[in-house]
């Protein structure tokens, strides 16, 4: 099993497109003993989507959490290797995670608001914490709003609670909640697995607009999912020494004429 990075991050585009926003080299994740990804290297560019693909059970998901230290907060699970932001490993020892996850923000599978807070302070948690008050927190959270599509749709029930939207409304505030720190990745883990099919093109229109200012990471197990919104794709497969990406290509070539058996394998149907 080989890791991989795309022999162009970005063809054809200027060279403030090619820069990769975070760079993976020789990561292994650990769970106890055993290992979920194994010695993956691979550069995401910046200001564009890239789907991270595969059967269940091949370390997408860790993966994801190894690029903001969510994968630490297991109990046992430990990472090997390096993860660069802006040219710092962010496993470095005078590294504080919690930085880290200001940078680089993810949205989760299900909608998880804080239920006890109101829309309103949803959004402002983030920021509060990083000091800002009065009209600029203000600004901050109307502004995360707006770009996550939902101001028209709450602007008048701000402080009534979060938990009171709809589902759909709900994984748009948490992105909300996310961009308010202006993080410079987006990661989302199967952002619309749970959403109605409306709900999930919402998302997914979503996506394309933040990638025009950050980059955005992330899984799916929906193949027309990864055509539909990604300028790149990593297919990821597991085998009994942890997951690796087996290929990595902008997402046109990856879905239409894959170099390796096991990716046409897998996105024409055939197993996973």
């Amino acid at each position: 099993m080989t890791s991989a990075a795309p022999r162009a991050l970005h063809p054809g585009a200027g060279q403030d497109a090619l820069a990769p926003a975070i760079v993976v080299e020789r990561l292994t994740a650990w769970y106890g003993a055993h290992s979920a990804v194994r010695d993956v290297s691979i550069a995401f560019a910046d200001r564009t989507v890239t789907a991270i693909i595969g059967p269940s059970g091949c370390g997408k998901s860790t993966l994801l959490r190894c690029l903001n230290r969510m994968h630490e907060v297991v109990k046992g699970a430990r990472v090997d290797g390096r993860v660069l932001l802006g040219g710092e490993d962010v496993y470095g020892g005078a590294v504080d995670a919690a930085v880290i996850r200001t940078r680089v923000g993810m949205v989760f599978q299900r909608p998880n608001p804080f239920p006890t807070m109101s829309i309103w302070d949803n959004v402002g948690v983030g920021p509060r914490l990083l000091g800002h008050g009065g009209h600029e927190l203000s600004d901050m959270i109307e502004s995360a709003l707006k770009r996550a599509n939902l101001w028209e749709e709450v602007s008048d029930k701000l402080h009534t609670p979060a938990i009171s939207l709809s589902g759909g409304q709900q994984q748009r505030l948490c992105i909300a909640r996310c961009i308010a720190v202006q993080p410079e990745v987006i990661l989302m883990d199967e952002p619309c697995s749970a959403l109605d099919p409306a709900s999930t093109i919402r998302i997914e229109d979503l996506m394309r607009e933040l990638a025009r200012d950050h980059a955005v990471i992330i899984v799916t197990h929906n193949m027309h999912q990864a055509a539909r919104v990604s300028d790149f794709t990593a297919f990821m497969l597991a085998d009994d020494g942890g997951g690796g990406v087996i290929e990595y290509e902008d997402t046109d070539t990856l879905f239409t004429g894959p170099k390796d058996r096991r990716t046409e394998e897998y996105v024409t149907g055939r197993f996973g």
